[in-house]
């Protein structure tokens, strides 16, 4: 627990709006340019969501999108998985970790264990880079049918994106806690 305190206590330190803004930037290129431009590349007829975008998947919707994508579309979704999906993920995380640093750093006391909050966004990063490692996994066994990786690249998918939607409640009640202590002042 102290290894995790200090680690927390670390980005609280350093958490100031250069850091916060700059992530918050990186972040809002890869939404704005990158993601899509990729997303367009990975087109299929008929349109399928990559399994990243999905919440949860058979391995029936796995094996259908990755035989969808062809040959040369699974190659792409690899380099992607492999290249800007383990980037991505270490920029959202980097914003929403100091974020969430600014949002605590003046509403809980130093000593209180809700700070450790600032870390959620860890747990999404590590769910984020286990659905990535099964996806790579899935498209390199294609057209084997993977259904156990399936199974727990799924699972890492639905904990990602449970935990994101915690992490976007804890910025929300962060704003409420720091909007109340200035007008308390």
């Amino acid at each position: 627990m102290k290894n995790l305190q200090a680690f927390s206590s670390w980005f609280y330190q350093k958490a100031n709006l250069v850091w916060m803004f700059l992530f918050m930037g990186l972040a809002a290129l890869f939404n704005a340019l990158i993601l899509p431009a990729m997303a367009d590349k990975l087109a299929t007829v008929p349109p399928l969501t990559v399994l990243d975008l999905r919440f949860g998947f058979t391995p029936e919707e796995a094996w259908q999108l990755l035989d969808a994508l062809g040959e040369a579309g699974r190659a792409q979704y690899q380099q992607i998985e492999l290249t800007l999906d383990v980037l991505y993920p270490l920029i959202y995380t980097g914003f929403l970790v100091f974020l969430l640093s600014l949002l605590y750093k003046k509403t809980l006391r130093p000593d209180s264990l809700w700070r450790l909050l600032n870390l959620l966004p860890f747990v999404v990063l590590i769910a984020d880079f286990i659905e990535n490692a099964g996806i790579v996994q899935l498209i390199r066994r294609f057209p084997e049918r993977a259904d156990a990786i399936a199974g727990w690249t799924s699972v890492a998918n639905q904990v990602k994106w449970t935990m994101f939607m915690m992490t976007i409640g804890v910025v929300l009640v962060g704003l409420m806690r720091l909007l109340l202590v200035r007008f308390r002042k």
